[in-house]
């Protein structure tokens, strides 16, 4: 289903694409950040603005608890297991040291927060949009 879509819809427009390196400056205040392991290429988007940071890590974690606590355990909706382990590890750790924000695909409503090491792993900590207001 994936390669027929590809080939149909996405094939027809590359001569107007271009691939998106790692740490590339996308836009003023967003950067790229390789996130390799669920999908070939898979990014995250680091977001800067008025001295804050955001950021977007899309696919990088599967399920809130289990992948986060547990970060070298295999999913099957990986592509690269040892990959998505290893990113997981990396931008978690990332997120954690230096007390980023995130939102990412499979987290619980409000979809945002931050990471804290627990254990051998981290441990989601969800915003609480009331008082962002």
């Amino acid at each position: 289903m994936h390669a027929t879509f590809i080939q149909r819809k996405v094939l027809p427009l590359r001569e107007k694409m271009a691939f998106i390196s790692a740490g590339a400056s996308i836009a003023p205040g967003v950067t790229s950040m390789v996130a390799a392991g669920h999908t070939p290429g898979h990014m995250a988007f680091l977001l800067e603005s008025a001295g804050r940071s955001l950021l977007l890590t899309g696919d990088t974690a599967n399920h809130f608890v289990a992948s986060l606590q547990k970060p070298d355990w295999e999913v099957s909706f990986d592509m690269d297991k040892g990959a998505a382990a290893s990113s997981r590890r990396r931008i978690f750790g990332m997120l954690a040291a230096e007390k980023i924000p995130f939102i990412g695909y499979h987290m619980p409503h409000p979809s945002a927060g931050y990471v804290e090491t627990l254990d051998t792993g981290f441990r989601f900590v969800p915003v609480s949009h009331q008082f962002l207001i």
